[in-house]
């Protein structure tokens, strides 16, 4: 996960300077956490396709073995042990779907930021507009 790395070294960055940068350097931070967010966006999407290729490969393997197994045993019963069977498939779901919130997340969050350093910008500009009307 290097872009989370990289978003993350942005926004270390930016907590830090965010009151004394220039215009110039914010919005070449906003420039590169934007491209940033795109990537991880990207890897988000790829997340939540594995997720869903886990969650419908468990739920077709478990329902195959659930009908194979009703031959000699109750519904019920079959169903306990073909969910049982695939655990190892629930366990990896579960994980991808872990994940894919865990991005989601950190993508929201990411914009969040983007927004932030978006009306620091506007503030400081229009701070500089009104330092030259005085002036």
């Amino acid at each position: 996960m290097n872009i989370i790395n990289e978003i993350q070294k942005v926004i270390d960055w930016y907590n830090k300077e965010c009151h004394t940068a220039p215009i110039e350097t914010l919005l070449a931070a906003q420039d590169k956490l934007s491209t940033l967010s795109w990537y991880l966006a990207q890897e988000t999407a790829d997340i939540k396709t594995d997720y869903n290729t886990k969650y419908f490969t468990r739920k077709i393997a478990v329902s195959k073995q659930k009908q194979t197994l009703m031959q000699t045993m109750t519904g019920v019963q079959a169903e306990a042990e073909a969910v049982n069977d695939n655990a190892d498939k629930f366990r990896a779901e579960q994980e991808a779907e872990a994940l894919a919130y865990r991005l989601d997340l950190l993508l929201k969050q990411t914009n969040k930021v983007i927004s932030s350093l978006s009306q620091r910008i506007s503030y400081m500009k229009t701070e500089q507009q009104q330092t030259k009307v005085l002036t």
